[in-house]
């Protein structure tokens, strides 16, 4: 009897002894996932805090536009360099509101610096070594090429927007009549950032008479056959102080052939945008002036054949009529007719004066040679397609719709 009771209590010993081990064990378990919740929020924190792989901004140079100019073989530090390039810097202690009591001076807030170089990548290096700070290009908003220099191809230097680390796509580029060192020397007035000026007018003016053209859809076009692109043309005026975007340049490939007035941009507005902003004034017999505004366009250009010697480009415009230079308190019928008339021959007269100014300077900026690729596949061929383009035969058709306001109805 006294064995089997001492074999009780050994077996209560036991269980009592294996309850205590899960209890310690299940206490230590819970010690290890407070430690691991307590490394997961750290690592959260960290992450979360965004420094730990910032450079801190007072230690940042923030450059907002980069200006690329050729340098004459003849001059006198050419040597070996081929541009001229320049980096605007905003001063941000300049740029904030003043505090409130204080009194404020005029005081410049930008600077720029240029240096010579083989290449764009180069002559970054080289600023980087002279400013301050450290180099940040994530702000850039335009890139300016110089006209003289766009001429003589720009493909070689444009290697560096796919290269610079962190340069903004979206950045607008642009053709300067006047150098880039120029025009980013000279002030706003409005008291904004040379680069932020013209920036922001670009996107105002993007349908009418000039055309902003992103950094990446240019670079895009530059690789497709069968489509040579624009850009926007800028120049500053001396007298105004005023930085004025007047027209487009026009590139076959990468090289700048020719510039469309104003009246040429409004039209390749209408048929590459599907949009006219700013209106046309269309001359009426009698020394009067019929003015329209608010284009809306779509257009099809139809190949004929697949050797693209011909096409049929058909366009339809919707318009509203602005304004008549003469009084008159209503129009009839047959006066309305004829004045849609007369607006249809501006249009259509206008629309090929335009076809034949590129298609002069050999450059496909409508992608006709596309349109025929769609149509006839392997039949076309792309060789030799820019002096085919320049003789082809391009028919123009206009169907016009006019929307009369006030007391014009």
């Amino acid at each position: 009897m006294d064995h089997l009771t001492g074999g009780l209590n050994g077996v209560k010993v036991l269980r009592r002894l294996n309850r205590l081990n899960r209890l310690e064990r299940l206490d230590r378990l819970q010690s290890l996932k407070g430690l691991l919740l307590g490394a997961l929020l750290l690592l959260f924190a960290l992450l979360l805090s965004g420094c730990w792989d910032v450079e801190e901004l007072n230690v940042r140079e923030l450059c907002t536009a980069i200006a690329i100019d050729g340098i004459p073989d003849d001059a006198e530090d050419a040597g070996d360099n081929r541009i001229r390039v320049t980096l605007q810097f905003p001063l941000p202690q300049h740029i904030l509101p003043p505090t409130a009591g204080v009194a404020t001076s005029h005081r410049t807030t930008f600077y720029t610096v240029s240096v010579n170089a083989k290449s764009v990548g180069e002559a970054i290096n080289r600023i980087n070594d002279q400013i301050t700070g450290v180099l940040d290009t994530s702000h850039v908003k335009l890139i300016l090429l110089q006209e003289d220099y766009a001429r003589g191809g720009i493909l070689q230097e444009l290697d560096f927007v796919t290269r610079v680390p962190k340069l903004p796509r979206q950045a607008s580029i642009i053709v300067t009549r006047q150098s880039g060192e120029f025009i980013l020397s000279q002030t706003s007035p409005k008291d904004l950032l040379p680069s932020l000026d013209i920036f922001q007018q670009l996107q105002l003016k993007s349908s009418g008479g000039s055309l902003d053209v992103p950094l990446w859809k240019f670079v895009k076009i530059l690789d497709e056959p069968g489509q040579d692109p624009f850009l926007p043309v800028m120049e500053y005026n001396e007298g105004n102080k005023t930085f004025a975007l007047n027209g487009i340049a026009v590139f076959q490939h990468d090289r700048l052939v020719g510039l469309l007035d104003t009246n040429q941009t409004r039209i390749i507005s209408m048929l590459d945008h599907g949009r006219n902003d700013s209106g046309f004034e269309i001359p009426l017999p009698g020394n009067k002036r019929a003015t329209f505004r608010r284009f809306r366009c779509s257009k099809r250009i139809i190949p004929q054949n697949p050797q693209g010697s011909k096409f049929l480009i058909k366009v339809k415009v919707h318009c509203v009529l602005s304004e008549l230079d003469f009084s008159q308190p209503n129009m009839t019928k047959a006066e309305m007719e004829q004045l849609h008339k007369q607006a249809a021959r501006f249009i259509k007269e206008e629309c090929q004066r335009t076809l034949r100014r590129i298609q002069k300077m050999e450059a496909d900026i409508l992608m006709f040679g596309l349109s025929c690729y769609a149509k006839y596949g392997k039949d076309f061929s792309f060789g030799d397609w820019p002096k085919r383009f320049s003789q082809a035969d391009i028919a123009v058709e206009v169907d016009l719709q006019i929307d009369r306001s006030g007391t014009y109805f």
